[in-house]
């Protein structure tokens, strides 16, 4: 995927997309955020029509908010960090609880410029949570390249474009 460019708002994956394939079939879509500090959820509202299906959106940047906020089980935190496919699982699947929506969206990460928790600049996990999917949740970890803000725009691009993929694998 070539997350060089921005997305435009109306391709496959893009924000209006999402959002008009969600209204149009009453499903409801809530954030949260860690790698991306909100900018996703800023991007997916940015639509008309955005209001009938996005709840809301959570900045968990510190660990202490993906725990107290999200309630991440802080066990897995302490054992596997916050970079981490099972702690990006959580975090989609607790904000949908949390917001009441038929989707949940979350994003971890390293934007950089250095390593965080031996991981390094550019890793990004995204977690997607539906009841249809397998266990409810599926995740995705990539790498991506560039400054700081290269990589948080990046991992929206990934991050919308899972979400859209999901959305047309389940027919919805």
């Amino acid at each position: 995927m070539d997350t060089s460019t921005p997305l435009s708002a109306d391709a496959p994956g893009g924000p209006k997309r999402i959002i008009d394939q969600m209204r149009k079939r009453s499903m409801t879509l809530a954030c949260a955020e860690s790698v991306t500090g909100g900018l996703l959820t800023g991007a997916l509202i940015d639509p008309a029509g955005a209001s009938d299906v996005v709840a809301g959106g959570v900045c968990t940047y510190a660990t202490r908010a993906k725990i107290g906020v999200l309630g991440v089980d802080s066990q897995v935190i302490s054992r596997r960090g916050t970079v981490d496919e099972e702690v990006a699982r959580d975090m989609a699947v607790r904000v949908r609880e949390l917001f009441e929506t038929s989707w949940g969206i979350s994003t971890t990460g390293v934007a950089g410029p250095g390593e965080h928790e031996g991981h390094p600049a550019g890793t990004v996990i995204v977690g997607i949570a539906h009841e249809e999917l397998s266990g409810g949740c599926v995740t995705e970890r990539v790498q991506l390249s560039g400054s700081r803000t290269e990589i948080r725009k990046a991992a929206i691009h990934v991050a919308m474009e899972n979400l859209w993929e999901q959305i047309q694998a389940l027919g919805c």
